[in-house]
């Protein structure tokens, strides 16, 4: 690439020297141009971007347009920084709202119908209170709310894996071990079998449909079942 005509344009002697390789303009220098006669520009972002001969020219362009997304983004975005994490945070930020404030949602009777407000400033100051908990796009945790008959707010969410998703469900069984009460999930994970197995699935059957929860029948089933999965 070079400076001269391209596709039969002529060039001016001023124009060669504006569209010249190592011109800075702004946060742009000029690489050269292409077999379009475009100005290939590299960013101080780390971007590379060609611009139009009469744009560049014109001296309207001076950063490549992912810095220009930068510059017009929210504070919040800015602070996230990855697009990815923080789309994917104010759409969870969305639908929680949404449960809450929307009689249309298909699950608002188990928020907003029974009280679950969200508190939140607005959905940017939620997908921020996630980023501070520690959330990057690609993390498999889930948000979950501490207390699941509190609201939406900063003292009253976490990240969570589908275990602790389970033990914190309102449906969740729990069982009087004689030392304390402990949710279904939690004593069956302490004797090796996971939340999230088929086994596990077959145990809650089991507690659901007894008619008393007994503590010494209920391992007696967990045996049963961890010796099954030895087998």
């Amino acid at each position: 690439m070079s400076g001269g005509a391209r596709n039969n344009v002529s060039v001016s002697a001023r124009e060669q020297v504006l569209m010249s390789e190592g011109r800075r303009v702004g946060r742009l220098v000029v690489r050269g141009l292409n077999r379009n006669g475009d100005v290939v520009c590299d960013c101080e972002c780390g971007e590379t971007e060609a611009v139009s001969r009469g744009v560049w020219l014109s001296g309207k362009r001076y950063q490549c347009g992912s810095c220009d997304e930068w510059s017009n983004a929210s504070p919040v975005q800015q602070i996230i920084g990855c697009r990815d994490t923080y789309d994917t945070l104010m759409s969870r930020a969305r639908g929680a709202k949404d449960r809450c404030n929307n009689p249309n949602n298909p699950n608002y009777d188990n928020y907003g119908g029974r009280g679950v407000r969200f508190l939140f400033a607005d959905e940017e100051a939620y997908a921020l209170c996630l980023f501070m908990h520690g959330w990057r796009y690609g993390d498999e945790r889930t948000t979950d709310r501490i207390d699941v008959n509190g609201h939406y707010e900063f003292n009253n969410v976490r990240l969570a894996d589908a275990s602790e998703q389970v033990r914190n469900r309102r449906v969740s069984v729990v069982v009087d071990t004689g030392d304390d009460v402990v949710p279904l999930a939690t004593l069956a994970e302490r004797n090796g079998i996971s939340p999230n197995s088929p086994e596990y699935a077959r145990l809650s059957g089991y507690v659901k449909n007894s008619k008393q929860r007994v503590f010494e029948d209920i391992m007696g089933k967990i045996d049963e079942l961890t010796g099954a999965e030895a087998a």
